[in-house]
């Protein structure tokens, strides 16, 4: 990954789809895998309150507040829709993600990325 402030300052901007993540980013980073259940980024609502998906909760206590979505490329380009609403809103079942949290997305084959989701993302290969 290249490394340099410029990556990070694009990121405040807009979500990042990348080609290789640095390994010190991954250690200060919340990652969710591509291949993570659609359900499992929602929020429910039980009789004990709202109950959020652990990756909202694991970014709102992070220091960070980087999130890096692994691989989307491994999944149909339907599946990749899953993520629409959290790169294009930074948000997950319309509750709000900080907002200085920088998104970064993995891929290895631009060709198998969605168009919907390139065109949230800048591109770096």
């Amino acid at each position: 990954m290249n490394t340099n402030i410029d990556v990070y300052e694009n990121a405040k901007i807009a979500p990042v789809l990348i080609k290789d993540i640095d390994k010190k980013i991954l250690n200060e980073a919340v990652v969710i895998d591509s291949i993570i259940d659609s359900k499992d980024l929602g929020v429910v609502n039980t009789d004990k309150g709202i109950k959020y998906p652990k990756c909202y909760d694991e970014i709102v206590k992070l220091d960070y507040r980087i999130l890096i979505i692994k691989d989307i490329d491994k999944i149909d380009e339907y599946e990749q829709e899953k993520f629409y609403e959290l790169l294009k809103y930074k948000e997950i079942s319309n509750f709000k993600l900080p907002k200085d949290l920088k998104i970064f997305v993995t891929y290895s084959n631009l060709d198998n990325v969605a168009d919907s989701i390139i065109s949230l993302c800048q591109i770096i290969k």
